[in-house]
């Protein structure tokens, strides 16, 4: 129509404008389109590793005084290790870092590569020794790298089984 001259050379390239918005806008919601179908994926996996758990009390006695509703807190051991390296969890640093506390009474930091872990300990495959003093205290004032340090009496944590 343009090269019979029905439509001016601007109503053409308005339309063409047109037609390539709406078509980034269709390739926009295929992407979204896709991305939710990966997203959905996803949640179907992580429902299938989703344990069912019946639990059952070593002192049934004691749970009588229970209601039917409350929940329960149970601790699942998927794995177990002996005769490991380990230090508190509570020691470990954002980025599985930790301080130590130096023979010349500075404090360093150091990062580590973590194992199985809970609450409680966390397995140290790398990065520490048997006997490193690891600081404990990390929400203290004051507490990090570079400065210096000394252990408290009796609260001295070092690395170990």
């Amino acid at each position: 129509m343009r090269d019979k001259g029905y439509v001016s050379e601007e109503r053409v390239e308005r339309a063409e404008s047109d037609a390539k918005a709406r078509q980034a806008g269709c390739d926009s919601a295929r992407a979204q389109v896709r991305e939710a179908e990966a997203r959905i994926g996803a949640s179907r996996a992580d429902m299938a590793r989703t344990v069912e758990v019946e639990v059952a009390f070593d002192d049934p006695g004691g749970a009588r005084h229970l209601l039917v509703g409350y929940s329960a807190d149970v601790e699942i051991i998927l794995a177990r290790r002996d005769n490991v390296l380990r230090i508190p969890t509570a020691a470990l640093l954002p980025g599985s870092r930790v301080l130590l506390l130096g023979a010349d009474g500075a404090l360093a930091e150091r990062r580590v590569e973590t194992g199985l872990a809970n609450w409680e300990y966390s397995e140290i495959r790398s990065g520490l020794a048997r006997g490193d003093r690891v600081v404990t205290s990390l929400e203290r004032s004051g507490v990090k790298a570079g400065v210096r340090a000394a252990a408290e009496a009796g609260t001295a944590a070092a690395a170990g089984k």
